[in-house]
């Protein structure tokens, strides 16, 4: 049976959906990795590395543990309006938020990011 690891390196676009749910991939190398598609609801993945990594169409829920350590459900509630209100005033990122606004622009990317108005509506 191959680790979760190789399964994640093995995945290949238009095959069957990667099924990581419940996977503890914390601090495990993911750059690069196609994750198109991938169940990663109740995953944690605090401390890896997404860099380069294809979230297309991955699934996470409230559970999923990103790789800053929040829970997506807190990122949605807490981070995400943040950069959304910086990116709408036009002003600049600083250094420090960088690493959460490229996190940010990776998900969003991906279509992670649920539109303002289906937020408000789940309120």
């Amino acid at each position: 049976m191959p680790t979760i690891i190789e399964q994640i390196k093995n995945h290949k676009s238009g095959d069957k959906t990667l099924n990581l749910q419940g996977a503890n991939l914390h601090g495990a190398n993911l750059h690069g990795a196609n994750l198109r598609g991938a169940n990663l609801q109740g995953a944690n993945l605090q401390g890896a590395n997404l860099q380069g990594a294809s979230l297309q169409a991955a699934k996470f829920d409230d559970k999923t543990v990103l790789d800053t350590g929040e829970t997506w459900a807190t990122y949605l509630r807490e981070v995400a309006p943040i950069i959304q209100v910086m990116l709408a005033l036009g002003g600049e990122v600083s250094e420090l938020l960088r690493p959460r606004y490229e996190q940010f622009i990776r998900f969003k990317d991906a279509g992670l990011i649920p539109r303002v108005t289906e937020r408000v509506r789940g309120l």
